[in-house]
C-alpha cells in the first residue's frame, strides 16, 4: 500500500483508495526592488557674518477711512434684474395677448385638415383674470426699477 492510501474491503470487492499530497504551488518570484541611492548630502554653507533679524512688523488696528478706491463691477444678477424683469414682462404680455390667441383661432382650422373637429373656444386673457393685477405689478416694479436706475446714474455723474 501507498503511504497516504488504505485499503477498503467490501463483501465481495477490496478497492484501494490512493490519496495524493495536497498541491503546493511554486513559491512566486522575489523581485526586488530597484531604489536610486539618495543623493549626496552637502553641508550648507556657513554663514560670512551674523545679519541681524528683522524687526517684528507692528500692527495697527485703527478703523480704515473709506478711500477714494475706484468701485467693484456689480454682479450680472445685480445689474441685469431690470432689463430681464422687462424682457419677462413683454414675453408675458405677447404671449398672452398674441401667441396663443393666434393658436387658439388656428388650431381648429389646422386639426381640420387632418380630420379632427374641434369647436372655436375664444381665448380668454389670463393676465386680464384677476382685475389685471399683474400687469399692475409688472407696471410697478419697472417704473420704480427705471426711477432707481435713473437716479443711480444722476449720482454717478456728480
Amino acid at each position: 500500500m501507498a503511504k497516504f492510501g488504505k485499503s477498503i474491503i467490501g463483501d465481495d470487492i477490496a478497492v484501494e483508495v490512493t490519496v495524493s499530497p495536497q498541491y503546493v504551488p511554486a513559491p512566486a518570484p522575489v523581485v526586488e526592488a530597484v531604489v536610486p541611492p539618495p543623493p549626496p548630502v552637502t553641508p550648507a554653507p556657513a554663514p560670512a557674518a551674523a545679519v541681524p533679524a528683522p524687526p517684528p512688523p507692528e500692527f495697527n488696528f485703527s478703523v480704515a477711512e473709506p478711500s477714494a478706491e475706484p468701485k467693484k463691477e456689480e454682479g450680472w444678477v445685480k445689474s441685469m434684474w431690470r432689463p430681464a424683469m422687462g424682457w419677462l414682462y413683454m414675453l408675458i404680455c405677447l404671449m398672452d395677448f398674441v401667441v396663443f390667441p393666434a393658436i387658439a383661432m388656428f388650431l381648429p382650422v389646422m386639426l381640420k385638415g387632418i380630420g379632427i373637429t374641434m369647436q372655436y373656444a375664444a381665448w380668454q386673457s389670463l393676465t386680464l383674470s384677476n382685475g389685471g393685477l399683474i400687469h399692475m405689478a409688472f407696471g410697478a416694479i419697472l417704473g420704480v426699477a427705471a426711477y432707481g436706475r435713473t437716479q443711480e446714474k444722476v449720482a454717478s455723474k456728480q
